[in-house]
Protein backbone atom coordinates (compact mmCIF):
# COMPACT_ATOMS: atom_id res chain seq x y z
CA UNK A 1 0.00 0.00 0.00
CA UNK A 2 1.50 3.13 -0.76
CA UNK A 3 1.52 6.51 1.26
CA UNK A 4 -0.94 7.34 -1.15
CA UNK A 5 -4.05 5.24 0.01
CA UNK A 6 -3.46 6.29 3.70
CA UNK A 7 -3.59 10.23 2.74
CA UNK A 8 -6.96 9.42 0.78
CA UNK A 9 -8.56 7.08 2.89
CA UNK A 10 -7.46 7.29 6.27
CA UNK A 11 -8.05 10.66 7.47
CA UNK A 12 -10.84 13.03 9.32
CA UNK A 13 -12.94 13.50 6.27
CA UNK A 14 -13.33 10.21 4.59
CA UNK A 15 -15.96 7.96 5.53
CA UNK A 16 -13.29 5.08 6.39
CA UNK A 17 -10.79 7.54 8.53
CA UNK A 18 -13.76 8.06 10.69
CA UNK A 19 -14.41 4.65 10.75
CA UNK A 20 -11.27 3.50 12.00
CA UNK A 21 -11.09 5.96 14.73
CA UNK A 22 -14.44 4.78 16.14
CA UNK A 23 -13.31 1.23 15.43
CA UNK A 24 -9.97 1.71 17.38
CA UNK A 25 -11.99 3.35 20.32
CA UNK A 26 -14.42 0.38 20.29
CA UNK A 27 -11.67 -1.96 20.67
CA UNK A 28 -10.18 0.03 23.14
CA UNK A 29 -13.39 0.18 25.12
CA UNK A 30 -13.62 -3.85 24.94
CA UNK A 31 -10.05 -4.89 25.48
CA UNK A 32 -10.47 -2.71 28.77
CA UNK A 33 -13.33 -4.50 29.79
CA UNK A 34 -12.18 -7.98 28.89
CA UNK A 35 -8.83 -7.43 30.96
CA UNK A 36 -11.17 -6.48 34.18
CA UNK A 37 -12.74 -9.63 33.66
CA UNK A 38 -10.16 -12.33 32.35
CA UNK A 39 -6.67 -11.15 34.11
CA UNK A 40 -8.40 -9.08 37.28
CA UNK A 41 -6.03 -11.08 39.75
CA UNK A 42 -3.56 -12.56 37.74
CA UNK A 43 -0.90 -12.47 35.24
CA UNK A 44 -1.49 -13.99 31.62
CA UNK A 45 1.41 -14.93 29.78
CA UNK A 46 1.33 -14.88 26.01
CA UNK A 47 5.31 -14.70 24.95
CA UNK A 48 7.37 -15.35 28.06
CA UNK A 49 9.32 -12.75 28.83
CA UNK A 50 8.22 -10.51 26.06
CA UNK A 51 4.50 -9.92 26.26
CA UNK A 52 2.35 -10.75 29.22
CA UNK A 53 -1.29 -9.43 30.07
CA UNK A 54 -1.49 -7.66 33.88
CA UNK A 55 -4.38 -5.69 35.12
CA UNK A 56 -3.43 -2.37 36.31
CA UNK A 57 -5.51 0.63 37.78
CA UNK A 58 -2.95 3.54 36.68
CA UNK A 59 -3.83 6.42 39.29
CA UNK A 60 -0.23 8.06 38.13
CA UNK A 61 -0.21 9.69 34.82
CA UNK A 62 2.60 9.40 31.97
CA UNK A 63 3.39 5.53 33.47
CA UNK A 64 5.26 6.00 37.09
CA UNK A 65 4.73 10.16 37.31
CA UNK A 66 2.99 10.17 40.57
CA UNK A 67 1.07 13.82 41.00
CA UNK A 68 -1.66 15.25 43.07
CA UNK A 69 -4.98 14.56 41.65
CA UNK A 70 -5.87 18.26 41.46
CA UNK A 71 -2.50 18.11 39.12
CA UNK A 72 -3.23 15.42 37.17
CA UNK A 73 -6.87 16.75 36.50
CA UNK A 74 -4.95 20.13 35.07
CA UNK A 75 -2.89 18.83 32.65
CA UNK A 76 -5.52 16.17 31.50
CA UNK A 77 -7.54 19.66 31.16
CA UNK A 78 -5.08 21.29 29.16
CA UNK A 79 -3.71 18.55 27.31
CA UNK A 80 -7.40 18.03 25.75
CA UNK A 81 -7.89 21.93 25.22
CA UNK A 82 -5.08 21.72 23.08
CA UNK A 83 -6.22 18.94 21.05
CA UNK A 84 -9.32 20.57 20.42
CA UNK A 85 -8.27 23.75 19.70
CA UNK A 86 -5.26 21.79 16.99
CA UNK A 87 -7.82 19.69 15.85
CA UNK A 88 -10.04 22.93 14.58
CA UNK A 89 -6.78 24.71 13.41
CA UNK A 90 -6.45 21.66 11.05
CA UNK A 91 -9.92 21.72 9.86
CA UNK A 92 -10.46 24.82 9.65
CA UNK A 93 -7.04 25.07 7.43
CA UNK A 94 -8.53 21.75 5.40
CA UNK A 95 -5.34 19.19 6.96
CA UNK A 96 -7.15 16.20 6.88
CA UNK A 97 -4.11 13.63 7.62
CA UNK A 98 -3.32 16.21 10.53
CA UNK A 99 -6.79 15.95 12.07
CA UNK A 100 -6.62 12.44 11.90
CA UNK A 101 -3.82 12.52 14.05
CA UNK A 102 -5.24 14.88 17.22
CA UNK A 103 -8.70 13.19 17.13
CA UNK A 104 -6.93 9.92 17.60
CA UNK A 105 -5.25 11.32 20.59
CA UNK A 106 -8.81 12.97 21.53
CA UNK A 107 -10.21 9.46 21.43
CA UNK A 108 -7.24 7.96 23.24
CA UNK A 109 -7.41 10.73 25.76
CA UNK A 110 -11.04 10.37 26.19
CA UNK A 111 -11.17 6.32 27.26
CA UNK A 112 -8.56 7.03 29.63
CA UNK A 113 -10.36 10.05 31.40
CA UNK A 114 -13.23 7.65 31.40
CA UNK A 115 -11.66 5.32 33.13
CA UNK A 116 -10.34 7.91 36.09
CA UNK A 117 -13.26 8.84 36.39
CA UNK A 118 -15.43 5.33 36.59
CA UNK A 119 -12.82 3.27 37.94
CA UNK A 120 -10.48 5.79 39.72
CA UNK A 121 -7.77 4.81 37.82
CA UNK A 122 -6.26 4.05 33.73
CA UNK A 123 -7.04 0.56 32.32
CA UNK A 124 -3.94 -0.72 31.56
CA UNK A 125 -3.40 -4.29 30.89
CA UNK A 126 -0.19 -4.79 27.57
CA UNK A 127 3.13 -5.52 29.94
CA UNK A 128 5.96 -5.46 27.29
CA UNK A 129 8.70 -7.10 28.41
CA UNK A 130 8.26 -6.47 32.17
CA UNK A 131 8.80 -2.55 31.44
CA UNK A 132 5.76 -1.16 30.41
CA UNK A 133 2.12 -1.87 31.08
CA UNK A 134 -0.01 0.41 28.94
CA UNK A 135 -3.30 -0.03 27.22
CA UNK A 136 -4.64 0.49 23.46
CA UNK A 137 -5.72 4.48 24.17
CA UNK A 138 -1.97 5.08 25.14
CA UNK A 139 -1.58 3.33 21.32
CA UNK A 140 -4.06 5.89 19.93
CA UNK A 141 -2.18 8.59 21.70
CA UNK A 142 1.13 7.95 20.40
CA UNK A 143 0.17 7.29 17.13
CA UNK A 144 -1.73 10.47 17.06
CA UNK A 145 0.88 12.47 17.91
CA UNK A 146 3.32 10.51 15.07
CA UNK A 147 0.54 11.20 12.27
CA UNK A 148 0.28 15.03 13.41
CA UNK A 149 4.00 15.49 13.38
CA UNK A 150 4.11 13.29 9.97
CA UNK A 151 1.49 15.75 8.49
CA UNK A 152 2.82 18.45 9.73
CA UNK A 153 6.11 17.91 8.06
CA UNK A 154 4.70 17.43 4.80
CA UNK A 155 3.43 20.46 4.47
CA UNK A 156 6.23 22.18 5.49
CA UNK A 157 8.01 20.75 2.47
Amino acid sequence: MSMNFFKTYFNATHPLGVGALVLIFVIDRLTKSLAMAAVSDKIVVVIPDVLQFELVYNKNIIGLLALPRVAIVAIVITFLSVLVWSAWVSYRDGRVQELFGFLLMMFGALSNVFDRLVFGGVIDFINVASRSIFNIADVMIVLGALIAVLAQSQKER
